[in-house]
């Protein structure tokens, strides 16, 4: 009331003035949050793009495995090890997006060692394809033809 009363005791012109700069503060602080939620939106539209790279990283990384042991072909191995470079690096670029934004990143985290795990895995088992033989010709599969 005290407030009320004291803007009534301006003149007429310092009451317009008054209320443009209150206009004009509120607008400036509207434009600020308008700023501040398109960069959080901005944001969290590249994490969620980053989640669909990695879903498609993922998806690839079956893919070159399914064709290695339909295959036995070392191209599939290599094809597998640069897909998985990159699926590591797109599960990195997600956990910093996430800690960036204040979310919890231990599920990235997470995403990152079971493909590096997957990696370790996948390269022992194209050792052993390697050793039992890729062909009738290599390996054991040779050996035991060739005796």
């Amino acid at each position: 009331m005290a407030f009320l009363q004291f803007l009534l005791n301006f003149s007429i012109r310092a009451r317009l003035f008054f209320t443009a700069a209150v206009a004009i503060i509120g607008l400036g602080i509207l434009f600020g949050l308008h700023q501040y939620g398109s960069s959080v939106d901005e944001d969290l539209t590249d994490a969620v793009l980053q989640i669909a790279k990695l879903e498609s990283g993922m998806l690839t990384l079956r893919r070159n495995e399914k064709d290695f042991l339909a295959r036995h072909d070392l191209k599939y191995q290599d094809k597998f090890n640069k897909n998985l470079d990159k699926t590591l690096a797109t599960a990195d670029i997600l956990a910093q997006d996430l800690e960036r934004q204040g979310f919890d990143t231990t599920q990235a985290v997470q995403v990152s060692q079971i493909l590096t795990q997957y990696g370790k895995i996948f390269k022992a088992f194209v050792a052993l394809q390697q050793e039992i033989g890729l062909d009738h010709k290599s390996g054991l599969y040779g050996a035991l033809r060739s005796s």
